[in-house]
């Protein structure tokens, strides 16, 4: 799913490597298209997600690798929804409580820092539409930078508190990772990237795939909401135990 607020991105993680150290280089990148659309109450509205793959694996010799966990892909996602205030959605949907936010909030702030990323809440951030932010990663994938503007656009909310909807702070942020200001300006304005993206929303709901984060294993097993990396490791040695029978 992908979240107006850009709140959270689901990782699909496909032939993922056994959690040994490996060395590994970056084999390539592609584009994974995921919305769908669907009516809500208050107006609110949905429109799926929009998804970026890397791949990591062996120097490439020209042969694919044969072994189960020898390459690993990473896939983010994102789900919009139509503007809402960001902590009385998460009240509404998951019943947090105003104590719970306030110590979720500061458990993200802690772990954002120590992976250099700064979390800046405040009460009033809002979760806002980001079909456009949607189009603007479409048109950096074509670019091959769509993981740098993904970071971009998560910068520009969590941190500075920037409207996602709005054209000119999207253009800014293209700008912020070296694209042309101008010509994403034109392109969102011109909405001729609407269809393209509209056109990947179906993928990953009509798979069973509605909240996030979503971890699809082997292209087969979907497991949901955060389980901690103890979990996730043990999911990949049942995995690799069941491929080697």
């Amino acid at each position: 799913m992908l979240r107006v607020t850009l709140a959270a991105f689901a990782l699909v993680l496909t032939s993922v490597p056994a959690v040994y150290a490996v060395e590994r280089t970056r084999l390539g990148y592609g584009n994974l298209i995921t919305n769908d659309i669907v009516d809500g109450a208050a107006d609110r509205w949905r429109t799926g997600s929009y998804a970026s793959s890397r791949v990591w694996g062996p120097t490439w010799s020209g042969t694919a690798p044969a072994g189960f966990g020898d390459l690993l892909e990473l896939r983010l996602h994102g789900e919009i929804i139509a503007p809402e205030n960001l902590r009385e959605h998460l009240a509404a949907k998951y019943g947090t409580t105003l104590e719970g936010s306030i110590k979720a909030r500061a458990r993200l702030t802690e772990m954002g820092a120590a992976l250099g990323f700064e979390f800046n809440y405040a009460d009033d951030m809002w979760m806002v539409n980001t079909f456009r932010a949607h189009q603007l990663i479409d048109f950096a994938e074509d670019q091959g930078r769509a993981h740098d503007m993904k970071l971009a656009l998560f910068a520009a909310f969590f941190t500075r508190r920037e409207d996602l909807n709005n054209v000119d702070v999207l253009a800014d942020v293209a700008a912020s990772i070296g694209l042309d200001r101008d010509t994403a300006r034109a392109m969102l304005n011109s909405e001729e990237r609407a269809q393209t993206v509209r056109e990947k929303e179906q993928f990953w709901t009509s798979r069973g795939v509605t909240g996030v984060p979503a971890m699809i294993f082997n292209r087969q097993h979907l497991v949901t909401g955060a389980q901690g990396e103890e979990n996730y490791a043990k999911i990949l040695k049942q995995l690799q135990t069941a491929q080697a029978v």
